[in-house]
């Protein structure tokens, strides 16, 4: 007799047996196939209707075994007498049906040995059934035929004892049996499913109603199922298709159709997030939530607590507040925004129009529009066009900075953002859509106004903007040198390299920077009675340069200028604060021992000798060498350190005696109209090159931890800035073509496979806007040398 596939595969597990129970006999086929092979001795066929069992019966006359089967008119197993049948085989119905024949024949169930079934569905249920009543699937299998997937199970009878259940639901679902062995049909019928059910739930998610809504949610357990049933066939070996990829989060591997959008996957991980993930990294690269997957990865989520988040905010907002401008101004008038400068948790923006409106009251149509398109949950798109036919569409839009940017971009393809029909481009990535920018505010502030965004630290909330008055100030003063001198954008200044101004822009540069020098020497001299010059700021703002320039300019008004470091009166090791991580914490004012220091000042002040300590970093120790210091009428101490503006630092000194200084390098430069410069970055650029020439560190080490070295700044010393009593910017309009030959090798040196990675392609990007210049122009007395090397001071 010849079976079908469905048929052998059923026979196939029959295992050796007295006698068989085909319940559902139909024609008989099985019974007849296990008498002819000789794995049974006798078998009863059973059906509840007459016509097949009459069938049944005459084909089991026509192959001659009316002796060992026999046919009964049977609702199941009703007619069955316990302990008859050793097995029990049932083909070719529905999973709920078998369970239902199975259950009002349990006592023939408990007396048998084994079950076969083949069921046409629900076989999640039938597998969970049959762990219920005590039976252990041993084996299953699979095949297609006329264009249909089949399954049989194999259980054994445990004799009271319940089996193991499957540790997971997906076993049930598609059989841990078949999963274990990567049976290579079921391989076959996980792939076309996947496609199947990516294509409903797309028809799901866009189908708006009642009924659609309350499917998706138990559709979406099924989908996880299957993926995770597709991860298990990986993991041992499976044959997936090429249009699926692994995606490997938190260590384990899951499997989505190639094209899957990283958003897709970003919800399904959401809820494990205290913030809104806003991009992601996919081997080490970030990518838009609106990418899709192309091939296998180690996929990260980036929140708005990320830097990399907090700055795609920051652009994603910028791009709807000038989209809700255009809504609201008049077109017949020209009008720009100029986003200058970040003043604490805000940006502080310029509005240049011919118009006579009102600003604050522009600003409130444009609020409420920002509110409006939130809502509406408008979304970002990416484009890619010419660089060409970039600047020409920018030149049409009087975007004029950024015509003359992409005259000097060597790529040619560029990508442009489009909101709303508003189109602009941004150095950096985007949010999905506008939903998910639910924070900020505008108001006037000086003569333009603040949009206030929330800090990195809680994203999800606004706080109270706090004026920084000197900081806006010196901002202000660099930004406007800037624009006299015609540079104010990166375009600005590689215009002016090409015409071979770059000499005569460093040599006025500098003797502005002089200058300033000079007027603090005046400001401190008109003061009569300064001895201690306190300077901080952040790293790699070239304080020890400044300190030392100030020095000569002090000793031109009759001073006598002795440096000392604050560093020298660390702690002992033993008594050093350290991280949660038991890292040594040096930049916390308890490092320093304050009762020593201020001691120290007071019997300076007082005219005494005092020996001074050096401190011993090999040793973690602090030394007396000798260095012992008296202060004279005209003697005046230049005191460098992370905490010199902290008046915690000297608390017992005299306020008259102290003069603070602040100062940091803040970058004059924009890209364009719309994209800032960062003074974070600028600063972290200095330091890569300088950590490299004098500490022998890579570029990735600098990276790694320049995290930890803004969160102490953040913490001891931009809090102080305003308590100083003068600021200096110690930003050269020239630096970055100079330093861009120092970083950009060492840069590109850094791994793809590190973490580091993203963030120097990042810094390339950036530097590949700028021209780069000789540095044998700049003057060996410059800030600049403190970092590149080549200076006149030692350091």
């Amino acid at each position: 007799m010849v079976l079908s596939k469905r048929l052998t595969m059923v026979v196939d597990q029959v295992p050796k047996t007295e006698t068989l129970a085909d319940v559902g006999c139909d024609h008989a086929y099985i019974s007849i196939s296990m008498i002819q092979r000789g794995t049974v001795k006798k078998a009863i066929a059973m059906d509840v209707n007459r016509g097949p069992l009459q069938r049944a019966a005459d084909n089991i006359e026509q192959y001659g075994y009316t002796d060992q089967i026999t046919t009964r008119l049977s609702n199941g197993l009703e007619h069955l007498i316990p302990g008859e049948a050793d097995c029990i085989v049932i083909a070719g119905m529905g999973g709920n049906l078998m369970i239902q024949i199975l259950t009002e024949g349990s006592e023939c169930v408990e007396k048998a040995k084994d079950i076969i079934l083949q069921p046409q569905s629900e076989i999640s249920s039938v597998r969970h059934y049959l762990h219920k009543i005590g039976y252990q699937i041993i084996e299953e299998d699979m095949c297609l035929e006329d264009g249909k997937y089949y399954t049989v199970l194999h259980a054994v009878n445990q004799s009271g004892v319940l089996p193991e259940e499957y540790p997971h639901e997906y076993e049930y679902r598609y059989g841990k049996e078949l999963l274990d062995h990567v049976h290579p049909v079921l391989v076959e019928y996980l792939n076309k499913e996947i496609k199947k059910y990516t294509q409903i739930k797309y028809c799901l998610e866009r189908n708006k109603t009642k009924n659609t809504k309350e499917r998706l949610p138990a559709f979406l357990t099924e989908m996880t199922e299957l993926k995770e049933a597709l991860t298990c066939l990986q993991q041992k070996g499976g044959n997936i298709r090429m249009d699926l990829v692994r995606v490997t989060i938190h260590g384990v591997c899951e499997i989505y159709e190639k094209g899957t959008s990283f958003e897709e996957i970003k919800m399904k991980y959401q809820k494990d997030y205290p913030y809104e993930i806003i991009l992601v990294r996919a081997n080490g690269k970030l990518r838009e939530l609106f990418k899709t997957v192309q091939e296998d990865c180690v996929l990260e989520f980036v929140t708005l607590q990320d830097n990399d988040g907090h700055k795609t905010y920051t652009r994603g907002m910028i791009l709807l507040m000038l989209r809700a401008f255009d809504l609201v101004i008049d077109q017949k008038y020209r009008w720009q925004i100029r986003v200058e400068h970040s003043i604490g948790s805000g940006l502080f923006c310029e509005f240049i129009a011919d118009t006579k409106d009102d600003l604050a009251l522009t600003l409130d149509k444009v609020k409420n529009e920002m509110k409006r398109l939130i809502k509406e949950d408008i979304p970002f798109f990416k484009s890619t066009i010419g660089t060409t036919e970039a600047a020409q569409l920018f030149h049409e839009y009087e975007m004029f900075d950024k015509e003359k940017l992409f005259r000097f971009r060597r790529v040619s393809k560029t990508n442009i953002y489009t909101f709303d029909g508003y189109q602009d481009y941004f150095y950096g990535y985007m949010p999905p859509s506008a939903g998910m920018l639910k924070e900020f505010d505008l108001f006037l502030y000086e003569n333009g106004f603040i949009l206030l965004l929330p800090e990195k630290s809680e994203p999800d909330q606004l706080k109270k903007f706090v004026p920084r008055v000197q900081l806006f100030a010196t901002l202000q003063e660099s930004n406007q040198w800037g624009k006299t001198m015609g540079i104010d954008t990166v375009g600005a200044l590689n215009e002016q390299i090409t015409k071979g101004e770059i000499n005569d822009i460093i040599m006025i540069q500098e003797a502005l920077l002089e200058k300033k020098i000079g007027a603090i020497a005046d400001q401190i001299h008109a003061t009569g009675n300064r001895k201690f010059i306190m300077i901080a700021g952040p790293s790699s703002s070239g304080k020890t340069t400044f300190a030392r320039r100030l020095s000569i300019q002090l000793r031109i008004l009759g001073y006598k200028p002795h440096a000392i470091g604050i560093d020298d009166y660390f702690v002992n090791r033993e008594f050093t604060p350290k991280h949660p991580d038991g890292e040594y914490n040096y930049e916390t004012l308890e490092a320093i021992d304050v009762e020593q220091f201020n001691k120290d000042m007071n019997d300076l002040l007082e005219g005494k000798n005092v020996e001074l300590p050096s401190y011993n970093f090999k040793l973690g120790k602090r030394e007396y060498k000798g260095n012992v210091k008296t202060l004279g009428p005209d003697d005046i101490l230049i005191i460098e350190g992370i905490h010199g503006l902290n008046d915690k630092l000297s608390h017992t000194l005299p306020k008259e005696s102290k003069f603070k200084i602040y100062i940091s390098a803040l970058t004059q430069l924009s890209i364009d109209e719309h994209n800032r410069i960062s003074t974070t970055d600028g600063r972290l650029i200095r330091r890569i090159v300088r950590d490299a020439r004098t500490r022998g560190t890579g570029a990735r080490e600098t990276i790694a931890m320049w995290p930890s070295v803004r969160k102490g700044e953040e913490e001891n010393i931009f809090p102080f800035q305003e308590e100083a009593d003068c600021m200096f910017n110690s930003a050269m309009i020239y630096e970055l073509p100079i330093l861009k030959q120092y970083a950009e090798p060492l840069l590109f040196g850094i791994d793809p496979d590190v973490p580091e990675y993203s963030e120097a392609k990042r810094l390339l990007k950036f530097l590949d806007y700028i021209l780069g210049v000789s540095s044998e122009s700049v003057p060996q007395n410059s800030i600049l040398r403190e970092f590149i090397g080549g200076g006149y001071f030692k350091l």
